[in-house]
């Protein structure tokens, strides 16, 4: 019975395995996704120690003494950028992965992630704008994924196709960028 089942794994879903590894983007959404571990980890751990392990008396001792605002921050700081740096990464990986320039791909990726990401705006006499953590973090982590996967195939397409705009012979070679227009 055992030999029948990995037949038919090895028969069936290998093939389905062999092909999903092969996956560009799907290997830069995992490879990507993995350079926010980090703040991830940090995070989690502020996290943990925000919420006091259920203690009640070592979380009021955490308001009192004002830690809690600090633990607060380090996890809007960690959690609330995981879409910009998964932006970025992804967007590095992708184009590593068809041999282009990551470090461009992934700086065009940032800027069209902060390009879609909608503006807070406050009322009163000089209204203010910024942008909320909760688009740059885990909400707006699926938006992040679409934008480097399609800013980085834009890229690719004009690197491959030799598409930049002519720089003069002063200007360094990594000065010349794809036309992007």
């Amino acid at each position: 019975m055992n030999n029948k089942i990995s037949f038919w794994l090895e028969k069936y879903l290998q093939p389905v395995g062999a092909k999903l590894a092969a996956n560009k983007p799907l290997n830069s959404i995992r490879d990507g996704i993995a350079l926010s571990m980090p703040l991830v980890i940090v995070g989690s751990m502020a996290l943990l120690i925000a919420n006091g392990f259920s203690i009640d008396p070592f979380k009021n001792w955490l308001m009192t003494t004002g830690i809690f605002d600090w633990l607060v921050k380090i996890i809007n700081a960690s959690f609330g950028l995981m879409g910009l740096v998964a932006a970025f990464g992804i967007a590095y990986r992708y184009a590593e992965s068809h041999g282009t320039d990551a470090l461009s791909a992934g700086i065009l990726s940032l800027a069209s992630f902060f390009l879609v990401t909608p503006d807070l705006i406050t009322s009163g006499s000089t209204p203010q704008t910024g942008i909320s953590y909760t688009y740059l973090g885990a909400s707006g982590l699926f938006a992040a994924i679409l934008i480097a996967l399609i800013s980085t195939a834009i890229f690719n397409w004009f690197v491959k196709r030799n598409i930049q705009i002519k720089m003069p012979d002063g200007v360094p070679q990594q000065c010349q960028i794809p036309l992007l227009l």
